[in-house]
Formats: structure tokens, sequence, C-alpha cells
């Protein structure tokens, strides 16, 4: 599907459509899995080696002032591939506040099941290891992949 925009920003217009138009009165589940911020396979500088982001979104990073991880080379390449990566994560957690605004501007927020989960943390691509190496260990990642919000009107082995 094509947004005229980044797919992540027209996935989320359509996810608070979907909350705006809910009934109050009918339990509804939704399913938003955005792209970001796995990369799109670029090795191309001007494309942020495949991290491209919402411009608004980088220009909060300057490459030069990031702190790289310990595993990753200091040079341009993965200071623009960080640049990239965080920009993205910030316009997802952009994204995600906009779904719960969404909920909370419906009433929704007490009666709402809300899980964030993330697949393995940081991208293969900005430690030495390449991402098709499989003899050498992962990068280090987040501890925590899920969060979530239970409703408030739940209560220990209640059931729906």
């Amino acid at each position: 599907m094509k947004f005229g925009k980044w797919e992540h920003v027209g996935q989320t217009d359509q996810a608070v459509e979907f909350i705006d138009q809910s009934q109050p009165d009918r339990p509804f589940a939704l399913f938003v899995s955005w792209h970001p911020p796995h990369n799109h396979l670029s090795e191309k500088p001007e494309d942020l080696y495949g991290y491209l982001a919402p411009q608004e979104n980088l220009d909060r990073y300057d490459p030069q002032k990031l702190q790289l991880r310990p595993d990753q080379p200091d040079d341009e390449r993965h200071r623009q591939l960080t640049r990239g990566y965080y920009a993205l994560v910030d316009s997802i957690d952009e994204c995600f506040g906009r779904i719960t605004e969404a909920l909370a501007r419906k009433g929704l927020t007490d009666d709402t099941l809300v899980v964030f989960t993330s697949t393995t943390g940081t991208c293969s691509a900005m430690s030495k290891a390449s991402a098709s190496t499989r003899a050498v260990p992962n990068p280090p990642r987040p501890r925590c992949r899920c969060s979530s919000a239970i409703p408030a009107t739940s209560s220990p082995g209640s059931a729906s």
C-alpha cells in the first residue's frame, strides 16, 4: 500500500483512524507492525546506508556527537547508520505516542491492554560483525524488548 508519506506514519494514520471510529460498546483488537527501525538494505551514503528517516527526526542527532557502541567502528558510515537508526526509533516513538493519545481521547486508556514489543534490538550492520556472519556473537541488545500497559479495570485472576 502506498501512503504518500513515510510508511510507518501512514500505518499510524490508519491505526488512529481505526481507534477514532471505534464504538465504545464494541471491543476491538488492533495490531500495528512497523518496519522501522529495520533498514532497507542500501549501501548508499545518501540513504544513510539504509537508515533514511524523516528529516525532523534526523535533525535531532548530530552524527559527530553520537556515542557509538563499543563494538562499532568509529567511522563516518557507522556514525550515519547510528544517526539513521536513532532517528527511526525516535519516529516510531512518536507514532506509538499518537496511538496512545488516540486511545486517551476516546477514553479507552483504562480499558485497553497495550503491548509494545520489538525484535532484536540494534541492527547487526552497526557492529563489526556482518549480518550474514553467524560465527560472530550477536551485538549487545537491550534487555527489555516488551512493555505493556494493563487496563486498570482488570484484577489478578479475572477473565473477560
